[in-house]
């Protein structure tokens, strides 16, 4: 997989080392586990960090918000067909929770371009050190359950012909994997 990451300028305040000390940590921790995600370095000087899956447009990515005390891990979708995407995958939702392990929380967004499908959790505190290393195994095990569920149905997702616009029914079904 490869890692995606925006660039980072100017000096860091207080949040964004934070932030930056966090996700290198996370990055440490992943490769620590060998496992097939790479942060960048420099590390993320924010609450976000996406790693395509499958295809351009869409992400998976894990949040750890300081301010709500909140991990989320997601698939997030930004797709240029981003709401037919979602409509093909929630179409397949009790298969992929499933396949999942779980419940999870699907957002289409509506008034904005993209969607997301996720899981969060609020008992544990990103700022609190002590503890990291339940928190990244929490992230590396949804990661992995994210990736199973839902790597080859995006692959397989039938987009290229998408125009924004057009409605979900008028999509070919998904490939059979």
């Amino acid at each position: 997989m490869r890692a995606t990451l925006t660039a980072n300028t100017g000096p860091l305040d207080d949040r964004a080392k934070a932030y930056s000390a966090y996700w290198s940590g996370f990055g440490a921790f992943l490769q620590d586990k060998r496992a097939p995600y790479k942060i960048l370095n420099p590390a993320p000087h924010d609450y976000y960090y996406g790693f395509r899956i499958s295809r351009p447009g869409f992400a998976l990515a894990e949040t750890a918000g300081f301010r709500d005390r909140k991990l989320g891990v997601e698939i997030y979708i930004s797709h240029r067909a981003a709401k037919r995407a979602f409509d093909l995958l929630e179409a397949e939702r009790e298969a992929i929770e499933d396949e999942f392990g779980g419940q999870l929380d699907w957002h289409r967004l509506n008034d904005k371009k993209g969607c997301r499908i996720a899981v969060s959790r609020t008992d544990l505190d990103p700022r609190n050190e002590s503890q990291r290393a339940i928190q990244y195994d929490w992230f590396f095990d949804q990661m992995q359950r994210f990736s199973r569920a839902f790597r080859d149905r995006i692959r397989a997702l039938p987009l290229d012909n998408v125009e924004p616009g057009d409605p979900p029914s008028a999509l070919p079904a998904a490939a059979d994997s």
